[in-house]
């Protein structure tokens, strides 16, 4: 019985040892590189809008945050939770 189980588990190891599935064998289509690097004034002029947004969110954002601090004293809530939430979705915080 034993040698019968043996040879079984044998057979199917060696059966499973040896299947392949289609991710075994490399792909049969061409590759074809597209990649183009991009030239320094493109970097540049990425740079510089990147600055240029910066700048300006941190602009609205202390114009928006001074607005809103003036109807906080004010005691004008609606205004100040208008103003603080334009301060807010800026994106730009201290």
């Amino acid at each position: 019985m034993t040698k019968k189980l043996l040879c079984f588990v044998f057979l199917t190891v060696s059966i499973f040892a040896n299947a392949q599935n289609r991710y075994d064998t490399p792909a049969n289509a061409t590759f074809t590189n597209t990649y183009v690097p991009m030239t320094h004034e493109e970097m540049m002029l990425r740079a510089a809008a990147e600055v240029y947004r910066e700048k300006r969110a941190r602009e609205d954002f202390d114009k928006y945050s001074r607005t809103a601090y003036e109807y906080l004293q004010k005691k004008q809530i609606g205004y100040f939770t208008s103003y603080a939430n334009a301060a807010l979705s800026t994106g730009y915080y201290n």
